[in-house]
């Protein structure tokens, strides 16, 4: 069976903000390399790094809920990892440095990263056994950028769009062009779109053109998800920023049935539009996702 995360999705700006990542790097447990030290900080020349665990999963193969700390070795910069898995490191001086992860599990990650230029960058980070991976993504203030995702909420003159595990604000103007879309009208909740605009934060977008993704109405079943599941309730639990239903007809593989559902469970899940929810008509156990 594929597994594939219909919801990551990639923000792309301009290309002055430099991050190279290079090639997959190696996670150790209890040590990391040498990096030599950074750029020398100057006012005003300094990188405020914002991240977003996508998923922690140990040598083991188990789940991880995202938990702990990140810090740059080689200086007195740290953050805690919050329980949505996102955490920000201000003032991190231009050069090359490790991005070291403590689990309060015990498990260790590091990666090397390599900041060139001044201001913010924004990346996604998957941690599985002892392989870390990092995309890397950039908002631009003022700068023209684009938005893949799911509409999540819909308001006036703006929507709210989940896209790379993140929410983001797209507004829209009597000029912004529609494809696919007659208009305003046809926002709804569950919709799929590409955005290309300018930024105005680095969680708000004013719309130049919204077209509507082909293939990805928000009607119809067989859409298949993959993930961590972040929260449980009575007849329904929470992955990937969306709250999704099942019932007595839902199929479970893998799993005895709704109590086996819990927090930190990675599932795989065959969902159809009903309404005004998400509903599972198959919940699948696995291991990880594959991407």
């Amino acid at each position: 069976m594929a597994y594939r995360n219909r919801w990551l999705a990639t923000v792309i700006g301009g290309l002055a903000l430099a991050l190279v990542l290079g090639g997959t790097q190696r996670c150790t447990r209890g040590s990391s390399p040498t990096v030599p030290a950074g750029g020398v900080p100057t006012p005003g020349g300094n990188v405020d790094l914002y991240g977003l665990i996508a998923t922690w999963i140990d040598a083991g193969g188990t789940p991880l809920m995202p938990a702990g700390t990140v810090r740059v070795q080689g200086l007195d910069v740290a953050a805690p990892i919050a329980n949505d898995g996102r955490f920000q490191l201000r003032r991190i001086p231009p050069g090359q440095w490790t991005l070291v992860f403590h689990h309060p599990n015990g498990a260790q990650a590091t990666r090397t990263l390599e900041m060139h230029a001044p201001g913010e960058v924004h990346i996604v980070v998957s941690i599985q056994g002892s392989v870390c991976t990092v995309e890397e993504r950039h908002t631009h203030h003022g700068e023209s950028g684009e938005l893949h995702g799911m509409v999540i909420a819909v308001g006036n003159g703006q929507f709210t769009l989940q896209a790379v595990g993140e929410r983001f604000a797209v507004r829209y103007t009597s000029g912004t062009v529609w494809e696919g879309l007659r208009g305003p009208q046809d926002l709804d909740v569950g919709v799929h779109l590409e955005v290309e605009g300018r930024w105005l934060d680095d969680r708000t977008m004013e719309a130049e053109k919204i077209e509507a993704m082909p293939g990805h109405g928000h009607h119809g079943p067989d859409q298949r998800w993959c993930g961590m599941i972040m929260d449980v309730g009575n007849g329904w639990f929470w992955m990937h920023g969306t709250r999704i239903y099942y019932d007595m007809n839902t199929r479970f593989i893998g799993l005895s049935g709704p109590q086996d559902l819990r927090v930190g469970q990675v599932v795989e899940v065959d969902v159809e539009w009903r309404s005004d929810h998400w509903y599972a008509r198959v919940i699948a156990r696995q291991d990880h996702c594959m991407m």
